[in-house]
């Protein structure tokens, strides 16, 4: 539900990142028109269903499908492994669809500049019930929309490289005749003859900065666990080694998500070796080496995470794993919520969260917990009736209810 009397849908149809980073999907999606084309052939036919669906259910303010910008068209960017993760045409220029049911206007696609943000603050808009002023994102609904997109100069993506890479922050401009990038080690040495330059140094992004509080701090080191004071960043990758450390980082996903074992293991130790400080290399070796079971070795890999990088949510929370596999309840308890402390609360870790309180013996707060998370989107119904760590709750009339409720 959005504001009072109406309702917005928000469907992604396709993520072109995938297709680009995928060998045999790139190939099988040639041009960019023709990937497009797939699209809109497969929104007309959900704007068909919606448009039945709304006479039942009430009017669909709004069907909004954002899709990862141009670079398949573009030879400089095609097959190009990670491109999204910078401010390229894949992230500056992304096509928006969108339809208003109810109103007779045909579905078309918008042809201003649009980029990821503009899709939020769209959303945002539509729930709230007003333009929410944005530099970062803007409101593709509003009637000055298109001035706003146009006349916008800096575009600043720090979620991929900063939060999740510690790399340095990225600023994109537009000069008039296209977009310069720079990354925040740029702009705070040096000078720069480009036209963006100066510009950028006026428009600089800054990174979000994640701290942990005095006293969660305090509460994991009474705990027993060593902790860093503060955030490294990890060393600096540029140019081709960033486009060849990107190309690995979703190799390796993509052997974790088919089951590959003996890949990612090898995968994961080769970028391990490569590149012994950085946060993505210790990230994956360690969770994978936690998965296959080799507690001790991820101990040492979390260890220096820890040390090097505290005030990481990810980190945080998958160190709390490495607590679960030792059983160690309240030094996972402790982790857990330092993680939800910085905002970080998908399904799995409210999931970990409901493991720690069964373990405690703690059954309510487990099944609220467990609740929660399943409400967050944590769907593995076969893992939640044979996780030892729920043992406890299975005898539990609240965990037929739980289950019940959702048709298990």
């Amino acid at each position: 539900p959005a504001r009072s009397g109406s309702r917005f849908a928000w469907i992604h149809l396709a993520d072109l990142q995938d297709a680009s980073t995928d060998s045999k999907r790139g190939e099988a999606l040639a041009t960019y028109d023709q990937a497009l084309s797939d699209l809109d052939a497969g929104f007309e036919r959900l704007v068909g269903f919606l448009e039945t669906w709304s006479a039942k259910s009430g009017p669909v303010d709004m069907v909004l499908v954002g899709t990862y910008g141009v670079h398949l068209e573009d030879d400089a960017f095609r097959m190009a492994r990670g491109s999204s993760y910078w401010l390229d045409r894949a992230t500056l220029q992304v096509p928006a669809i969108i339809a208003r049911l109810g109103d007779g206007a045909a579905a078309g696609r918008d042809s201003s500049p649009s980029w990821l943000p503009d899709i939020h603050a769209t959303l945002r808009a539509l729930a709230v019930g007003e333009s929410v002023p944005s530099e970062h994102g803007v409101d593709l609904a509003g009637t000055d929309s298109a001035a706003r997109r146009d006349a916008r100069v800096r575009y600043a993506w720090t979620w991929a490289p900063n939060d999740e890479l510690l790399w340095p922050v990225l600023t994109s401009v537009n000069t008039g005749s296209g977009w310069e990038t720079f990354d925040s080690d740029e702009l705070e040495v040096g000078t720069g003859e480009s036209p963006g330059f100066a510009l950028a140094q006026q428009h600089a992004a800054e990174a979000r900065d994640y701290r942990l509080s005095d006293e969660v701090r305090r509460g994991i080191r009474e705990s027993g666990i060593r902790l860093g004071d503060r955030n490294q960043r990890s060393p600096a990758l540029t140019g081709e080694e960033r486009v060849t450390f990107l190309a690995e980082l979703f190799q390796l996903r993509n052997h974790f998500a088919q089951g590959r074992d003996r890949r990612a293991a090898r995968t994961s130790n080769r970028m391990l070796t490569a590149l012994p400080d950085n946060l993505t290399t210790l990230y994956n070796r360690g969770a994978f080496m936690l998965m296959a079971g080799g507690v001790e070795p991820a101990e040492a890999l979390f260890s220096t995470m820890l040390e090097r990088y505290p005030d990481t949510p990810e980190v945080l929370h998958w160190a709390a794993h490495l607590e679960l596999a030792q059983q160690q309840p309240e030094r996972a308890f402790a982790l857990l919520m330092a993680a939800r402390s910085l905002g970080w609360s998908d399904g799995d870790l409210l999931y970990d969260l409901a493991c720690v309180h069964a373990m405690k013996g703690e059954k309510q707060e487990a099944l609220a917990s467990l609740g929660q998370a399943i409400e967050a989107g944590y769907r593995n119904w076969e893992w939640i009736d044979q996780d030892p760590d729920l043992a406890s709750l299975r005898t539990d009339p609240g965990y037929a209810r739980l289950m019940g409720a959702r048709g298990r």
